[in-house]
């Protein structure tokens, strides 16, 4: 052992003639704020000293093959970029760089560095020039350099106390959002949630009403509390709700409906990736179609649902990995003691990863659902079947299957305009092919309608991914003439 204190060492790397260690430590007198600089160790006499000093993080520290500088990574200029430095202390940055750059490692040469960047929305091997003259120079001055700090002062300075944790909750957020539930009905409203500091305790809450007059202010309230426990394995919730409003099924047929009960979850991770989800509700439910007819009764639904999901994301999008879920629900209404609805559910999905930035997205749906009040899905529009108009087609079955080529066009775009640049996020591609169709119970599994097509994609960030998608139609015989032009704000499936 070669350093025996309370201060954290890190990266060691020998000189080639093997007299001194280059190492990155928080033992620097900003180490007490999180900060690491370089230091040389020499290994006959254990004598330490400066290399770097300043208030940043210096790490990585890679020697030369003829030992005359040493490259290493820092955030001194406000992003990681690679800096070079002499055993004396004198050295600078390489390059100003977009992204960040870490873990630089001389090639044999000793003429050009390898070091990680981080590109387009992950991290990537590159190769640089290594020069004698560098940008941002700077020197060690070694008469001025500072002492070490000491834990006896930090703790000296201290006035917390330990103490057994105790949940202290705060607001996590407060945003207009939309609620939909499983029957597809949704209302706008306030959505928020409040946590503890370590993320166990989560309270979700939504307010909203549809009211059309001020009479029916109480009548048509909307809202929900709902307490979810993340503190062990079983994760667990419990909630109250309560809904009114005027909704549209898939048929087009209007409605009234009202709920009001109490639910249950439950979630049981086997890994990282997979798990299994319950769900129970309990509700009183009022339904008035237009036509006349009327359902009152006390329902229970009950779910179960079979989860993995390995998938990596991008900006627009999954690109590798995949995810399935296998779901099976039942609804029960005690008033009469028959079954509402059943219903079945599997969503595959796999993500193929062609090249680095290429990737094949596949996907295969199917839905059924029976009972005295079977569900109906719709599909259409941009997020299911493309081309067609959005929830035009519609029944208690469906299948859908997409492929979907996606690949980069633009990394971004850059605008030149007076006295700056202006730069615009990438634009990326797809090509496509969707396939499916639906039916009713009494009827025979349809021939699949289809389309073809291609489309842009640009993220502005978080969920504002801009879609815009050409698709032809075709029934697999024949393709139709036109284009559907369809414009949609999501991910991509």
């Amino acid at each position: 052992r070669l350093t025996n204190d309370f201060y954290t060492d890190l990266d060691p790397t020998w000189s080639p003639d093997g007299r001194e260690i280059a190492f990155a430590s928080d033992r620097t007198r900003y180490g007490a704020e999180g900060r690491q600089n370089l230091f040389l160790i020499d290994t006959e006499t254990l004598a330490i000293r400066y290399l770097t000093c300043g208030p940043w993080v210096d790490q990585t520290p890679s020697w030369s093959p003829d030992g005359s500088r040493i490259a290493f990574a820092s955030d001194r200029s406000g992003s990681f970029d690679v800096y070079t430095v002499s055993p004396t202390g004198d050295g600078g940055r390489l390059r100003r760089l977009l992204g960040a750059a870490m873990d630089p490692a001389w090639l044999p040469d000793g003429k050009s560095i390898l070091f990680t960047g981080y590109h387009r929305g992950g991290f990537g091997i590159y190769q640089m020039p290594a020069p004698e003259q560098v940008v941002d120079s700077f020197a060690l001055a070694l008469d001025g350099v500072p002492a070490q700090w000491r834990w006896e002062d930090v703790l000296a300075r201290s006035t917390v106390a330990p103490s057994p944790y105790e949940p202290r909750y705060g607001l996590d957020l407060v945003q207009g959002g939309v609620a939909v539930d499983p029957g597809e009905n949704q209302a706008e409203g306030l959505q928020g949630a409040v946590s503890d500091l370590l993320g166990n305790r989560l309270f979700y809450f939504q307010v909203g009403n549809t009211a059309q007059s001020t009479s029916e202010i109480l009548s048509r309230m909307n809202g929900g509390l709902w307490f979810i426990n993340l503190q062990h394995r079983w994760n667990y919730g419990i909630g109250a709700f309560h809904s009114a409003g005027d909704f549209q099924d898939a048929i087009g047929a209007d409605y009234f409906e009202r709920r009001a009960g109490a639910s249950l979850i439950a979630s049981y991770p086997f890994s990282r990736f997979s798990r299994i989800e319950g769900t129970a509700q309990a509700y009183y439910d009022e339904k008035i179609r237009d036509f006349g007819t009327t359902r009152r009764g006390f329902l229970t639904t009950h779910s179960l649902s079979l989860i993995r999901d390995n998938s990596l994301w991008f900006a627009t999008g999954p690109r590798d990995g995949g995810r399935y879920n296998l779901t099976g629900a039942l609804t029960t209404n005690w008033n009469n003691g028959h079954t509402e609805n059943v219903t079945l559910s599997a969503d595959l999905r796999r993500y193929l990863r062609v090249s680095q930035w290429t990737s094949l997205a596949l996907r295969l749906q199917t839905r059924l659902s029976a009972g005295a009040d079977p569900q109906r899905f719709a599909m259409g529009g941009s997020h299911s079947l493309r081309g067609y108009g959005r929830r035009s087609i519609y029944g208690t079955r469906v299948y859908l299957a997409n492929a979907e080529y996606r690949f980069p066009l633009f990394d971004r775009l850059v605008l030149g305009v007076p006295f700056q640049s202006l730069e615009l996020p990438g634009i990326e591609g797809a090509v496509f092919a969707d396939a499916g169709n639906a039916w009713e119970k009494f009827e025979k599994v349809p021939r699949p309608l289809g389309s073809l097509g291609i489309g842009l994609r640009m993220s502005l960030g978080g969920y504002f991914v801009l879609r815009y998608d050409l698709a032809r139609r075709t029934d697999f015989k024949e393709i139709k003439p036109g284009w559907e032009r369809e414009f949609y704000v999501g991910f991509d499936y």
